[in-house]
């Protein structure tokens, strides 16, 4: 993986065989593409998808302190009584906090103070009835203050919990640590019809036989415009190219020859992949093949033309056969726009080459 001249990402995948895959991971957004010759495949998930309740941390602030003043946070500043229920409001302004109005749930430390008598405090969310058999915290007369961390639900139309004392009386404090708020985990998958309608594709080819091709010829090009904000495109190519007898005893006998393939960017002439990027190694056993080449980079919003040429080293001029090429790109859908999310700030390609037909 190499940074293109202009700062943007670039993946080089090396390969002489017949399979080529590469995968690219959004750090952060939970996406995997993966990319190959021949199409663009997300990878979507198929269970546990949907709505879920995310975690979201925020520094501790005191959501309520019943404890008489000076303690006091909140409207209230008196013990809960024995078989009491108290409502207190957890979405808003309240206390020393301020919860999002969509926040679902809420973490909290709840320490109970000064307790009378052997009880126990039950915390639930205000809409939900008959209060539910359980209990977040336990103490007995002369308890030191009793903390216990308590995650709970709140009340879906105003945001409310509940909390019950069942003997004697108690103050209690609570402290916000959190709180949870919905998201929908398949905003960033995708379905094979969805990705269909959300990448953009252009591919060329040229059917050769005879042309003879020299170091740095165009074998094919290809047009792609990038429409709404900048996307990522996979550039994918592919090239059989030989050579005759003679050009191969010539090699031997100056100890290799190259013959290889690189995409350009044709409209600044830059190259996208590093030098011999794919290539085949000529001996007198060999004159030539098939050969890949595949790279990612980041398009602006424009038209942009990308050529598929030719890096030969030691061959002398026209000795290379063209047999077939086909130069192909594709933006690749990361996120509902088309691009990768606004948080990225990286990306994580693993890149496997399979079957090599020969080494390089």
């Amino acid at each position: 993986c190499s940074e293109a001249p202009w700062g943007g990402y670039v993946m080089k995948i090396l390969r002489t065989g017949s399979v080529s895959r590469a995968r690219w991971a959004a750090v952060g957004a939970a996406i995997a593409v993966s990319l190959g010759v021949g199409g663009v495949a997300i990878t979507h998930a198929v269970i546990n998808t949907g709505e879920r309740d995310v975690f979201v941390p925020i520094s501790p602030c005191r959501l309520f302190d019943i404890r008489p003043a000076p303690d006091q946070v909140g409207p209230r500043g008196t013990p809960l009584q024995a078989g009491e229920t108290y409502t207190q409001a957890v979405r808003g302004a309240n206390g020393n906090c301020n919860i999002p109005a969509d926040a679902t749930a809420v973490a909290m430390n709840v320490t109970a103070v000064g307790g009378t008598a052997g009880s126990f405090l039950t915390i639930w969310p205000s809409d939900v009835a008959p209060k539910p058999l359980a209990s977040n915290l336990n103490w007995v007369p002369g308890s030191p203050p009793t903390p216990n961390k308590v995650d709970v639900k709140v009340s879906v139309a105003d945001g409310k919990i509940n909390l019950f004392n069942l003997t004697g009386t108690v103050s209690v404090l609570a402290d916000v640590v959190g709180y949870y708020a919905d998201h929908n985990f398949d905003d960033r998958y995708y379905t094979k019809a969805e990705v269909d309608t959300k990448q953009s594709r252009i591919a060329s080819s040229t059917v050769g036989g005879s042309p003879l091709l020299n170091d740095g010829a165009t074998i094919t090009s290809v047009a792609l415009t990038v429409t709404g904000s900048t996307q990522l495109v996979h550039i994918e190519g592919e090239a059989t190219l030989f050579t005759n007898s003679a050009q191969n005893v010539a090699c031997s006998s100056v100890g290799f020859c190259n013959i290889g393939i690189e995409i350009f960017d044709a409209d600044t002439n830059t190259r996208l992949t590093p030098p011999n990027g794919s290539f085949y190694r000529l001996t007198t056993a060999s004159d030539g093949g098939t050969l890949y080449a595949s790279v990612v980079v980041s398009a602006p919003v424009g038209t942009h033309t990308y050529s598929l040429q030719t890096e030969f080293n030691q061959v002398n001029a026209n000795q290379v056969f063209l047999g077939h090429g086909t130069l192909a790109a594709t933006t690749v859908p990361l996120n509902g726009a088309g691009v990768a999310p606004a948080g990225v700030i990286a990306a994580l390609p693993n890149s496997s080459g399979v079957d090599p037909a020969t080494g390089g």
